[in-house]
């Protein structure tokens, strides 16, 4: 029978990234709340053709708002060169992994279908959860996937759980099972139905206030990122950066940064 580990994580640069995507998103609230303001602000002195033009200026440029998102990422990578205190995340020869539920005090994640990420590469990795723990019986194989050589393509590799839905409060096992390597397993909350609800409603009603203000698809993640940090809710937060389709090249080199210094403790840049 497998023994439950704590779920007091024993890897902690959970504040590290805390800080991190905390001020990765504090630009772009503020500016979004500028924006969710001047769009609702209706004076009545003011025409409707007039109130129209000032919010369709209210919405910046594509430069404009690249050029944000660089000051962001700028002002991240000082606060990290500040803060180089924390050990990197425990490598398997050349496997790091990284979430779900290692990065924060408790191994407690929001998302019932999370995602798996980890660094490295090796001829054939499978992915494997385990059925929710009963002190009564042995675990079970709940879900699986191989990642071949052939689709190991980046530094950092991810998958998403594509199962049915993990079970709110309940506490699940997985691994990255990697070939001449000794085998760990990893373990992980589902939040609570309740609290689930409640974050799931505040990041529906955030969502459409920077849909309002014009916010593109990437902000909006970076905006939701930023929410789950202010939770300790690491593990998430990474996947929402993740969950980006069609990242801009900055979003990418930067989260990959981020990961970098997680798993390697080893002088980085963050681009700009």
């Amino acid at each position: 029978m497998v023994n439950i580990k704590s779920l007091t994580s024993t890897r902690k640069p959970s504040q590290k990234i805390a800080s991190i995507l905390l001020l990765a998103a504090t630009a772009t609230a503020c500016f979004y709340s500028g924006l969710i303001l001047s769009a609702f602000a209706q004076p009545n002195s003011e025409s409707s053709v007039e109130t129209r033009d000032r919010v369709r200026n209210a919405n910046t440029s594509t430069e404009t708002r690249g050029s944000e998102q660089n000051s962001v990422w700028a002002v991240l990578w000082e606060l990290l060169k500040s803060k180089r205190n924390e050990p990197a995340l425990t490598s398997r020869g050349n496997v790091c992994e990284i979430t779900p539920g290692l990065l924060g005090e408790k191994n407690i994640i929001w998302s019932d279908r999370p995602l798996f990420l980890w660094q490295g590469t090796a001829p054939s990795i499978k992915i494997r959860l385990y059925s929710p723990f009963n002190p009564d019986r042995e675990q079970e194989l709940l879900w699986s996937q191989t990642v071949t050589a052939q689709s190991q393509t980046a530094k950092f590799q991810s998958v998403k759980y594509t199962g049915e839905a993990l079970q709110p409060g309940k506490i699940y096992d997985w691994e990255l099972v990697v070939p001449s390597s000794h085998r760990q397993r990893f373990t992980f909350q589902v939040m609570e139905s309740q609290e689930r609800n409640d974050i799931a409603s505040k990041l529906a009603e955030l969502e459409t206030q920077l849909k309002t203000a014009g916010a593109t698809v990437e902000e909006i993640a970076l905006q939701r990122a930023n929410y789950f940090a202010q939770l300790g809710l690491w593990s998430d937060a990474l996947q929402e950066i993740y969950s980006v389709k069609n990242p801009s090249p900055t979003l990418t080199r930067n989260a990959q940064e981020v990961l970098s210094y997680l798993c390697e403790s080893s002088d980085i840049e963050i681009s700009q």
